[in-house]
């Protein structure tokens, strides 16, 4: 990687990418899809519809990379982005919520190869220091609208704000964790 960050790096392959370069997409995959996984896994309780959710991802990417632009999200979270999307799209298409935690099988070999896997990352650290610096009801609903998957108009019968209150309070949220997480 050189001398470059790993957001520098991530940017100059979807640049390739947008040029239609295979190898810069398999050096992509190759540095987030274990994240994109872990991410569709925590969310969809599945290690076979995490990994499908994770190639559909990159072949979103591939396909719409002349769409990315930089100043709105990084290449990681562009990413994160529309494995959320595909995640959200699986569940209400069955009709269900993500597994919490505390459902998980720790005797499945799949949810232990799987948390090995996520173990290994420091991204997942770093992810979670910042949400701790959040305040208590800002991390709750952080995780109620991405890990447990929630709507907008759901998180508004849960939490009793209004839809304009709810959506604001999640973007500036939003902002604190990304300027946590960029400081990081």
């Amino acid at each position: 990687m050189s001398d470059l960050t790993g957001n520098e790096h991530h940017l100059q392959l979807l640049m390739r990418i947008q040029r239609q370069d295979q190898e810069a997409l398999r050096e992509l995959f190759n540095d987030l899809g274990s994240t994109i996984k872990a991410i569709a896994f925590r969310m969809l309780g599945s290690l076979e519809d995490a990994e499908e959710v994770m190639q559909d991802t990159f072949v979103v990417l591939y396909n719409k990379a002349s769409t990315y632009s930089p100043d709105r999200a990084s290449v990681k979270t562009y990413l994160c982005g529309i494995a959320h999307k595909m995640c959200l799209e699986r569940l209400r298409t069955r009709g269900s919520r993500p597994l919490k935690v505390e459902e998980w099988d720790i005797h499945d070999p799949d949810t232990e190869t799987l948390a090995a896997e996520t173990r290994q990352q420091d991204d997942k650290i770093v992810v979670e220091k910042a949400l701790n610096t959040l305040d208590p009801s800002e991390k709750r609903l952080l995780e109620l609208a991405f890990y447990d998957g929630y709507s907008h108009s759901e998180l508004v019968e849960h939490t009793g704000m209004a839809l304009g209150t709810l959506k604001s309070k999640l973007r500036r949220t939003l902002m604190k964790l990304k300027a946590r997480l960029e400081g990081a």
